[in-house]
């Protein structure tokens, strides 16, 4: 079934897709308004260790010819791989155009990765819509399942007294608002998984293997943003033709055969991410690390069971009508996810990425069923009262930040001397040499400088607990030289974090420490031999 969508359609998915990532972006603005000379804004509110993990992936793109990425939040010595793609050709633009190669200032970067963030939630918005039309043809019910799909995030905020972080804030994947305030490579993901459905299915309309191969090179560039989607599509599309099966009781050939080209392309990626992960020791350790359990279950059911409880109706229709192959989509899309994100793997809670589009369209659909006949407006009312509250976590995602913002503390705000400093390491120090700092001041010179950091990211940095603890003996003054020796550590830096745990004492005397930079808050030692 294709659903024309007009120009005008396409204008009003602009404005309100524009409303939305202002909304987003206005915590960032005021950053940019309230920094002084002394504090600089880090262009970032939430998840800056991440962010900075990002900024620091796209300078190591501008480093270093072609895209071979090694984790520099660790100083175990590996051969890397083929990841974080997009980050670092993103970075190697940047080092051409500005010139300065790997040396590219960290505001730079920084500013460069919101443009990426805008032009990225754009592209998903736009891709959540088409998807939509694919299946509804009332223009105002696209735009309500448009609306549901960008803008609700659950209700289990209610839970925020009872200290459960809601799925809004905590995974991306489980809605939209927070890949559009924070992760553009997240964004591009879900476009593309998106995008290619939408071929996918056309090309079963039209009988179609060039629309199917398209489809797979689409999802293969998925894959580059996000490597692990490419198996969740594996299972989306197992569960889709399965569904055909039950609900067809004869094996849908021409869907099957349609299927496997588009997945062949991606296959191939997905099996080259699975020799790195398990033949670089470090890779591995790095994926072994990366636990993302999902939450309970009666925190998922808050969280989904009000859109689930409008997409009954809608549901309904569809059994009513019989199912077509899009519809069986809409209905295993969400059934999968919910068998998936409690299997034994360390990525649970990432695999109901893309769940919310169906299930709004499903939503918007029930909504529909819902309204009509008697007490009309009654029902809508409790419809309006419904997705206002489903909409609430992204105002307090963005009030939070805002008040997060307000307080000018690090690591939000740099101070200028810490700037200075790093500056300096660029231009001064060999490219990926080895510092130790306090755990965020190394996560932010691993973002705005050219070094690798004893540690500073989980999961990025091995053994990081391990770490930690070693790396706060050491500022403590109670486990020096092991740190630097065993450590492999070229450079400590030593500013306002790592005095934190000093005391006012002398806690590096006695260490082969050179100092080879210093003002009034930093001092940068070389280690001797």
């Amino acid at each position: 079934m294709e659903n024309r969508i007009t120009a005008v359609e396409w204008r009003w998915v602009l404005v309100a897709s524009l409303i939305v990532i202002g909304l987003s972006s206005v915590p960032y603005v005021l950053g940019l308004l309230i920094e002084t000379p002394e504090l600089r804004y880090s262009g970032f509110v939430i998840g800056i260790q991440d962010m900075h993990s990002y900024l620091g992936k796209m300078r190591w793109g501008a480093a270093h010819p072609g895209f071979r990425f090694e984790l520099f939040y660790t100083a175990e010595p590996h051969t890397g791989g083929f990841v974080f793609g997009p980050q670092l050709f993103l970075g190697k633009v940047m080092g051409l155009l500005s010139g300065q190669g790997g040396a590219v200032s960290g505001r730079l970067l920084w500013m460069v990765y919101h443009v990426w963030r805008v032009a990225a939630a754009l592209l998903m918005l736009f891709a959540i819509y088409a998807f939509a039309a694919r299946f509804v043809e009332a223009v105002p019910v696209r735009r309500l399942a448009w609306g549901i799909a960008a803008v609700t995030g659950g209700l289990d905020w209610v839970l925020v007294l009872a200290g459960f972080t809601p799925l809004a804030f905590l995974v991306p994947e489980a809605f939209s608002f927070l890949i559009v305030f924070l992760l553009p490579h997240l964004a591009m993901a879900r476009a593309l998984m998106l995008v290619g459905w939408l071929l996918l299915l056309r090309a079963v309309d039209h009988s179609s293997w060039q629309l199917a191969a398209l489809a797979g090179l689409v999802w293969v560039i998925m894959g580059v943003f996000v490597p692990f989607f490419d198996a969740l599509l594996g299972v989306l599309i197992a569960t889709w033709l399965f569904g055909q099966l039950i609900v067809k009781r004869r094996i849908p050939w021409k869907p099957f055969g349609l299927a496997a080209i588009a997945g062949a392309l991606p296959v191939v990626l997905l099996l080259y991410n699975a020799w790195l992960f398990t033949t670089d020791p470090v890779f591995a350790v790095w994926q072994a690390q990366n636990d993302l359990p999902s939450p309970p279950v009666f925190q998922y059911l808050l969280a989904y069971g009000l859109l689930i409880a409008l997409a009954v109706p809608g549901v309904r229709r569809l059994l009513q009508d019989g199912l077509t192959d899009d519809a069986i989509l809409l209905l295993t899309w969400p059934l999968a996810a919910a068998a998936m994100v409690y299997l034994p793997v360390n990525v649970q809670r990432r695999l109901v990425e893309g769940a919310i589009v169906p299930l709004a369209v499903l939503s918007a659909m029930g909504i529909v069923e819902i309204v009509r006949g008697h007490r009309r407006q009654l029902r809508r009312a409790a419809v309006a009262v419904a997705l206002f509250l489903l909409v609430m976590p992204n105002f307090f995602l963005i009030f939070g930040a805002v008040q997060t913002v307000s307080r000018r503390a690090w690591p939000v705000f740099v101070p200028a001397e810490v700037l200075q400093a790093a500056d300096w390491i660029d231009a001064n120090v060999p490219p990926y040499s080895v510092f130790v700092a306090e755990e965020l001041q190394s996560n932010m010179l691993a973002g705005y400088t050219r070094v690798k950091v004893f540690h500073g990211h989980g999961p990025e940095t091995l053994y990081l607990d391990e770490k930690r603890e070693q790396a706060q003996a050491f500022f403590s003054g109670e486990g020096g030289i092991e740190v630097l020796r065993e450590g492999g550590v070229d450079y400590v830096f030593w500013g306002p974090q790592e005095r934190a745990f000093c005391e006012g004492l002398d806690c590096l005397a006695g260490l082969p420490l050179e100092p080879v930079y210093a003002d009034e808050t930093v001092t940068i030692y070389e280690v001797l031999p």
